[in-house]
This record gives structure tokens, C-alpha cells and sequence, in this order.
């Protein structure tokens, strides 16, 4: 069954095409440049420039798909920003299903409540720290604030299979929130240290948030119970994130 993924080009939208390709699905995407079409067509992705805001364009890619992998925007604020825009091109698509982002901290966004509203399956993934390689400029790396705000970070691998597992549940049904963190807690001043960090990092997931949210128990479970997702060590993302090319 066809699957679009919104927001192709940023990097957590290619982890989710790297995933995607070549599992026997009619993959489409969008991306906002005609120069990063063809490296996609090239893989066998159908893909289209589009800012989601024309209904009719991108009513045409959605027609006929089962799930909208909604990404575009990078951080959790722009991303649920352009809901209102992918809900519009959605009736009468044959669509059932939209998987997307939010943060800690956003759950009175008025998208989520037009998602709950929507009538379709709905999987939200809610993200709080997201780790990803310092090394790659075009990769979001972590905020890290000064404090003892307990964390508890994941890994952006991680999130980009927690994206496609979430797809490939598809006898779940209605509107569903799971918490997108990882095992182990620590606190942004030790994160900052770990990663040798002496200045705030832009994390476009965190975008629009003052805090990273308190992790109280085990908040990621469902996301390894429920999507199957075998969690990094903290350790371990540290060891990813800062290694160099």
C-alpha cells in the first residue's frame, strides 16, 4: 500500500526513505527543491516539490495512498504546523493514516487536536532530546541547556525506526501518543559535558521549547513494547554522536 513521506529532504525524512526503500512499497515523497527530486526518482521514489500548502498538488501525491509519514518542517513546532495543510488534500484520498511528530510540552497544539478530530488512524511520536552525529552539519544535534533537567535522550536511528514501525502497526487504531525517549536518564548539564559541549546546540525537534521535559519512570516503553524498538544506550549515542567521519 502507497506510503508518502512529507519532508523527504530533511534528515530525519532520509533516515525514513533510507528505511523505506526497497521493502516493496510504492514510496512517495515530498521535498522542497527540484534539485532533490531526481537522486529519489533514482531510487525508485515517486517525488514531488511541494509546500503542502497547495491542496490540489498535493492532493495528487496523497491519491491512492494508505499512510502520510508526516516530517516536513524538521522540528516538532513546524511540523505540527503544517498538519492543517495535509489534513485538507486528505478527503476522499484513501488515506488511513498519518504518523508524525510532536514534543513534550505541546500537547495543547491545536494540530494534535485536529488530528484527534480527524477520524483517522493517527500514531504521534513525541520526542524530547534527540541525539544525532555532531560530525554531519545537516543532521540535528541535541539542545543542551545549562541545569539539572532530567533527560532522557534518543537516538535519531532510533526515532527513524520508531517512524517506520509505527507505519508498519497498522491494526492500530485511532489516535495514539507515545513518548519517544530513550533508557537512560540523565541531565542537560551532564549531556553537555559528556558531549564536550560549552554553548546551547539548536535541536530543530526541541524548536519552541524552553525546557526538556522531566523523564518520570519509564516513559519510553511503549515505544519498545508496542513498536518493537530496541533502544540505544546513552552510552552508546554519545559514542555515535561524537564520533568523527
Amino acid at each position: 500500500m502507497p506510503v508518502v513521506v512529507t519532508g523527504a529532504d530533511t534528515p530525519l525524512g532520509a533516515l525514513v526513505i533510507n528505511r523505506l526503500v526497497g521493502g516493496g512499497l510504492d514510496l512517495r515523497a515530498t521535498v522542497d527543491s527540484r534539485e532533490l527530486v531526481q537522486p529519489l526518482v533514482d531510487r525508485r521514489v515517486k517525488t514531488a516539490v511541494s509546500d503542502l500548502v497547495d491542496t490540489e498538488r498535493f492532493g495528487a501525491v496523497v491519491e491512492g495512498a494508505h499512510t502520510v509519514i508526516h516530517l516536513r518542517g524538521g522540528g516538532a513546532v513546524d511540523i505540527l504546523a503544517g498538519i492543517d495543510d495535509v489534513l485538507a488534500a486528505l478527503p476522499d484520498s484513501g488515506v488511513e493514516r498519518i504518523v508524525t511528530l510532536s514534543g513534550f510540552g505541546l500537547e495543547e497544539h491545536p494540530a494534535l487536536a485536529a488530528l484527534r478530530g480527524s477520524g483517522l488512524d493517527v500514531v504521534v511520536l513525541r520526542v524530547g532530546v534527540v541525539l544525532a552525529p555532531l560530525s554531519d552539519p545537516a543532521t540535528d544535534v541535541p539542545r543542551v541547556r545549562p541545569g539539572s533537567t532530567r533527560i532522557a535522550p534518543l537516538y535519531v536511528d532510533d526515532l527513524a525506526d520508531a517512524l517506520v514501525a509505527a507505519d508498519h502497526l497498522r491494526d492500530l487504531r485511532g489516535y495514539t501518543e507515545i513518548d519517544a525517549v530513550g533508557t537512560d536518564v540523565t541531565t542537560s548539564a551532564e549531556l553537555g559535558a559528556m558531549l564536550g559541549v560549552r554553548r546551547p546546540l539548536t535541536d530543530r525537534l526541541r524548536r519552541g521549547s524552553s525546557e526538556a521535559p522531566e523523564m518520570v519512570g519509564d516513559r519510553g516503553a511503549a515505544m519498545r513494547e508496542l513498536l518493537g524498538i530496541r533502544v540505544m544506550s546513552l552510552d552508546a549515542a554519545v559514542r555515535q554522536v561524537t564520533k568523527l567521519p
